[in-house]
């Protein structure tokens, strides 16, 4: 398959493997539209590409704040956006509270097992509240964090972000 005369969008295009996957795929052919939110870099990029003889043009994006904003033109209240955006989180927290418990549990018992105290002076046994205990603190550094983060979104500028940059 040829890749000659395609056009590809590269995202992140101003440095690191965006930047040099631009300038492998103008090199081959390939027609490259760069995004990224550093114009200086992007017109340097574009500029080497062209010099090189490849096709490229450039556009600069910052993807965050838009989708937020366009969350909340559709009518979300501001709970439904956070949500939106944190249920994940929420989701791979409870996950990894779960595979904590079960692979601390298996460990434990490996350990236990394979290294006996002989002496010891507390009771080796894993307790409920150990679990509970860990389990809730955890969920409670996860809500600071969805707490500050839901700050931080609340914040965005709706008109600023949907504003098209030319």
């Amino acid at each position: 398959m040829s890749v000659e005369n395609k056009v590809v969008v590269i995202t992140g295009a101003s440095s690191g493997i965006g930047e040099a996957t631009a300038k492998l795929l103008a090199k081959n052919g390939v027609k490259v539209v760069l995004g990224a939110r550093r114009e200086n870099r992007l017109q340097e990029i574009s500029q080497d590409i062209k010099e090189a003889g490849g096709q490229a043009a450039y556009r600069v994006t910052d993807v965050t704040n838009p989708e937020l904003s366009t969350i909340k033109v559709l009518g979300f209240y501001p709970f439904e956006v956070v949500m939106y955006i944190y249920r994940e989180t929420l989701l791979l927290t409870i996950i990894g509270i779960l595979g904590g418990y079960i692979g601390g549990y298996y460990l434990h018992n490996y350990i236990m097992q394979t290294l006996p105290p002989e002496n010891a002076m507390a009771k080796l046994n894993l307790l409920w509240s150990n679990f509970t205990i860990s389990g809730i603190l955890t969920l409670i550094f996860s809500a600071i964090v969805m707490f500050l983060m839901a700050r931080k979104i609340n914040r965005v500028d709706m008109l600023e972000a949907l504003k098209s940059v030319d």
